[in-house]
């Protein structure tokens, strides 16, 4: 699954002294284009097995001299984020996915090459490797599509609200919030700002993969 970050998004509701408005700054920004997608895998048992960020990058639109910063996630994004995936699966998770039938359940996001989601996974250079070693020692690899509207079902989006939560308590940090309105050199106030942004997330990344998504929220998926 994925899920997107915005340096200009934050809490609607603030605490301030009574007959004083609740005023917090954000970066200003014209639009949300400067959005950060993470795509991330997760397991029931193992929790996060692999996650990316896809920041936004300097693209020129047609009939502008100066490029601008803009999302980039897409389905050549998607590809080869499950193309590394599966060499994650062959490095770092070879010993648990031995003999076993791994399956990838994927929702119906257009970037997914829906509903011909297995053979654009076909085309990936390291899907031969994963099938070899998995056929090799009694597994197999298997595709399968969510049942649509069906979000309750994606483990992903639970974790997906534990990063969340994380990165807005990281965000909210003093430090971190001053660091996103400091001023960079002329021409980098975006990317440093980016940089920023891309910082809470790895944080809050790493605390979940540390200790693993909010416990109640798990137990609402398993039931």
């Amino acid at each position: 699954d994925e899920m997107g970050f915005y340096m200009t998004m934050r809490r609607t509701r603030g605490r301030a002294p009574r007959g004083e408005r609740a005023v917090v700054p954000t970066p200003p920004q014209s639009n949300l284009s400067y959005k950060l997608e993470l795509a991330l895998v997760v397991h029931p048992v193992f929790g996060i097995v692999h996650a990316k960020q896809f920041p936004p990058e300097k693209k020129k639109r047609p009939g502008k001299k100066e490029a601008t910063f803009k999302g980039t996630w897409d389905g050549a994004h998607f590809r080869a984020y499950i193309d590394e995936l599966f060499d994650v699966l062959l490095t770092k998770w070879k010993a648990e996915i031995k003999g076993k039938t791994v399956v990838l359940v994927l929702d119906g996001a257009p970037q997914h090459g829906s509903p011909n989601m297995a053979n654009v996974l076909k085309e990936l250079s390291n899907t031969a490797r994963l099938c070899e070693y998995l056929t090799t020692t009694g597994g197999k690899l298997s595709v399968s599509q969510m049942v649509a509207n069906s979000p309750q079902l994606n483990l992903c989006e639970y974790y997906n609200r534990s990063i969340r939560a994380h990165a807005n308590r990281e965000r909210h940090n003093p430090t971190t919030a001053t660091d996103l309105l400091t001023n960079a050199a002329r021409g980098q106030v975006i990317q440093h700002r980016i940089d920023v942004l891309s910082s809470i997330v790895s944080k809050a990344v790493t605390t979940v993969t540390h200790h693993g998504a909010q416990p109640s929220s798990l137990l609402c998926w398993k039931d």
